[in-house]
């Protein structure tokens, strides 16, 4: 355990109304070597009262009605692509080693400035990930097509996108919770989504676990998402977080079908090695059959004697490749004859 590693400069940038509050809380329990960049339309956040983040106003004089129905998406990229607001984005940007997003997709700031501000990242050459949440199925279906073309936009300015869907939430509560309940747990999963990340490489009490590494995961092409689980078995509970997070995918993959793996544990003092090392093999045989455990795995082991017995465990799966396509198979022998005797007859 390395207690002295260096810090790498990380940029999380919020985008948007749901962006920025997901930043308001990463803000409020920073990671060492993160700084914060909130991204929003001037007036339509309370982000500037705080001195924990750099708030850069999207859409400075630029003059947009604002939008509805089909406009919503150019109208976000129009304004994110104010002078002012790159100029500023690209003097904030500089020393970056890794930067993080974060969207609510399915608005209009973060739908449709996010590929703009991305753009800008890819061409500073900084490794990008994008952590975005999708719109509740009850939001309707024109809000979950914007957010699919807000993704699909994003997409080719990203190294990753990992997608949480809202309703994941709604899965991880009883059926009558109050809906201001399930915008908090879905706050909190997004939050961790992120500090699992930065922790992993910057908290100073983690195991060595390196950029390059977590960087060399993220590019693997495919589709990519998370699990979370939380053990709390007296003699195991490692292993029982690894348990509970394969079982609990943020989306319903098929992990074998994943080749690479970022996995991030955070446990008591007494936790013991034997417990970690069960839990990894544990994830290892879920994955695809070929990986490679030495360039396609990377975990980290953050000590929180808050946390006691307890080990909560956050999966990033990457490289998942699609099922493969049902086999065309040619029209049955007796539908053909039968067809066949049809035309004899007429």
């Amino acid at each position: 355990m390395e207690l002295n590693k260096p810090l790498v400069n990380i940029k999380v940038i919020g985008v948007g109304g749901g962006g920025c509050n997901i930043l308001r809380l990463l803000a409020a329990n920073p990671t060492p070597g993160v700084e914060h960049l909130a991204c929003n339309t001037h007036g339509r956040s309370s982000d500037r009262s705080l001195d924990k983040f750099t708030f850069l106003e999207i859409g400075q004089s630029v003059q947009i009605p604002w939008p509805s129905g089909e406009f919503k998406i150019q109208s976000g990229r129009l304004r994110a692509e104010c002078p002012w607001f790159l100029r500023e984005l690209k003097h904030h940007l500089k020393g970056a080693e890794l930067v993080i997003m974060t969207i609510g997709m399915g608005g209009v700031t973060g739908t449709g400035g996010s590929p703009v501000i991305a753009q800008v990242v890819k061409e500073m050459g900084i490794p990008l990930l994008a952590v975005v949440n999708t719109p509740y199925t009850f939001e309707g279906s024109h809000r979950s097509e914007c957010a699919a073309k807000g993704i699909q936009d994003l997409k080719s300015h990203v190294d990753n996108i990992i997608s949480v869907p809202c309703d994941f939430s709604l899965r991880c509560m009883p059926e009558d919770t109050p809906l201001n309940k399930a915008f908090v747990q879905l706050d909190e999963i997004m939050v961790r989504a992120i500090s699992s990340l930065t922790r992993l490489i910057n908290a100073p009490n983690n195991m060595v676990v390196t950029l390059a590494d977590v960087c060399r995961i993220l590019r693997f092409p495919g589709e990519s998402t998370m699990a979370f689980g939380s053990g709390t078995h007296p003699e195991h509970p490692a292993l029982d977080a690894a348990q509970k997070g394969v079982g609990n995918m943020v989306q319903t993959v098929d992990l074998t079908r994943a080749r690479g793996a970022i996995v991030s544990f955070s446990g008591g003092y007494d936790i013991a090695t034997s417990d970690y090392a069960d839990a990894m093999n544990l994830i290892t045989c879920n994955l695809h059959p070929g990986v490679d455990p030495k360039t396609a795995l990377t975990f980290g082991i953050e000590v929180d004697k808050s946390l006691g017995n307890t080990v909560k465990m956050t999966l990033v799966v990457t490289g998942i490749e699609p099922p493969p396509s049902p086999p065309v198979r040619p029209p049955r022998l007796d539908n053909w004859l039968k067809k066949l005797t049809r035309r004899m007859k007429t």
